[in-house]
């Protein structure tokens, strides 16, 4: 039945490490159980672009989960968060990953 459900995670970025956010990105395609849809959201980083992960990432994403990275002029975490939850009205499940956190290699704690 938890196989049935869309799960989307939204990970808001404001001005973090680039290694850290491919890591970040790495783990949530390397879940047992993948999600549907992933959106990065750079929240208006200044001290980054993040061309070389975003373009990577794009062109690697698994097969069956859209991979998505917008950014917007910076409103805080909540926007990043609200702009992920209004493009993803087919998601049972909606999460949201802090871009400095990297979930380890067993299923996420909600369950899948």
């Amino acid at each position: 039945m938890l196989d049935r459900l869309q799960v989307t995670v939204n990970v808001p970025l404001y001005n973090e490490d680039q290694d850290v956010i491919d890591r970040a990105i790495y783990a949530l395609f390397s879940q047992t159980r993948l999600p549907n849809q992933i959106q990065v959201v750079d929240d208006g980083s200044t001290a980054s672009d993040y061309a070389e992960v975003r373009d990577y990432w794009l062109a690697h994403a698994p097969p069956g989960v859209r991979f998505s990275w917008i950014r917007t002029p910076n409103r805080g975490k909540r926007h990043a968060q609200a702009l992920t939850s209004s493009h993803a009205v087919d998601a049972d499940i909606f999460a949201t990953l802090d871009s400095d956190t990297a979930p380890g290699s067993r299923p996420l704690a909600f369950g899948w």
